[in-house]
C-alpha cells in the first residue's frame, strides 16, 4: 500500500518529521522539461535502498543520519496534477500516525470544474474544457468526485457529436452540472483540452423537462472560424445539424429532449 502526497506539501512533511528534506529536481532525457520533487527520509533498519545525497549536499548532514531517498517520481506534464507516492515502509512508525491523517497526507485532487478559471475575457471569451471530441459516439463526462473523465455511455442512435462538447469551469446549472458549451473548430480537439472560446450564441433546450442550455462558441485562436461573431454568421446547416443531433441522440433511449430556440450572443452573455 502507498500513501499519496501532494507535491506542494513536501516541505510540510519535513516539518512533521516524516521527511528530512525535500527539494525539486529537473528530469533529463525523455522527461526533459518535466519536473518532480525528490524527498529524502531518515534511513532505518531493514531499508535496502541506494543512498543518494541531495544535489549540492554531502552524503551526511551534520549530526544527522544518512538520508535515504525513498520516494517514487511521477514525471508529468507541467499542466497536470503532479503527485509522488510514498511507500508505507519508508516511515517505520507509519501505523502510529494519528487517524485521520493530516490533510497534507491525503490525495491532493485537481478538479478541472473547480480549479480552472472561467477565463479573463468574460463574457465574450470563456474557457471551455472539452469532454467529447467532434464526431464521437461516446458520451464522456467529468467524474465530479475524482476530476477524471469517464465514459457515461455510447450513443444508441446513429448520430455523432457535431462539434467539440464540454463545459465552462466554475459554473453551475439547474441540472446540477456545469454549463455546457459547444466549440466549433477546424481541427479535432482532444479530451480534456482547455480552449479559449468566443461566445456567439446559445441553444436553449429541455432534457427530461429540465433546462439544459448549451453555449455555442468558436475557437478563439482558429482563424478559420473566429471571424464568426453571431449565430447568423454560421452556415444554416450547422445550426440545423446541432438541433437535429440533440433532438435525436436520446430518441432510442426513450428520453425526451426538446430544442426550444437559438438565441444570440447577448442572451448567451447573460446566461
Amino acid at each position: 500500500p502507498r500513501l499519496v502526497v501532494g507535491l506542494r506539501y513536501a516541505r510540510a512533511a519535513a516539518v512533521l518529521g516524516l521527511a528530512r528534506e525535500a527539494w525539486r529536481v529537473d528530469a533529463g532525457g525523455e522527461n526533459s522539461g518535466h519536473c518532480a520533487y525528490y524527498c529524502a527520509l531518515p534511513a532505518h533498519s531493514g531499508a535496502q535502498r541506494l543512498h543518494r545525497p541531495a544535489p549540492g549536499r554531502g552524503d551526511e548532514i551534520a549530526g544527522q543520519p544518512k538520508l535515504t531517498p525513498t520516494l517514487h517520481f511521477s514525471f508529468l506534464r507541467p499542466t497536470a496534477a503532479s503527485i509522488v507516492t510514498l511507500s508505507r515502509n519508508c516511515y517505520p512508525n507509519f501505523n502510529s500516525l494519528p487517524s485521520p491523517l493530516p490533510n497534507f497526507l491525503h490525495v491532493a485532487h485537481f478538479n478541472p470544474w473547480h480549479d480552472v478559471s472561467r477565463g479573463d475575457g468574460l463574457p465574450e471569451v470563456v474557457t471551455g474544457i472539452i469532454e467529447i471530441p467532434k464526431g464521437s459516439k461516446g458520451k464522456y463526462e467529468l467524474d465530479k468526485d475524482s476530476g477524471l473523465l469517464k465514459l457515461d455511455r455510447v450513443l444508441f442512435s446513429a448520430v455523432h457529436y457535431p462539434a467539440a462538447y464540454g463545459f465552462i469551469p466554475r459554473t453551475y446549472c439547474d441540472d446540477k452540472d456545469p454549463l455546457d458549451i459547444l466549440v466549433l473548430c477546424s481541427v479535432d480537439i482532444p479530451h480534456m483540452c482547455v480552449v479559449e472560446a468566443k461566445v456567439i450564441g446559445v441553444m436553449q433546450m429541455l432534457d427530461q423537462d429540465e433546462e439544459d442550455d448549451k453555449i455555442i462558441a468558436v475557437a478563439a485562436h482558429d482563424v478559420s472560424v473566429n471571424h464568426y461573431n453571431e449565430l447568423g454568421d454560421l452556415p444554416p446547416y450547422m445550426i440545423l445539424e446541432m438541433q437535429r443531433f440533440f433532438e435525436d441522440y436520446k430518441a432510442l433511449e426513450k428520453k425526451h429532449v426538446e430544442v426550444k430556440q437559438f438565441l444570440g450572443r447577448d442572451d448567451a452573455y447573460r446566461i
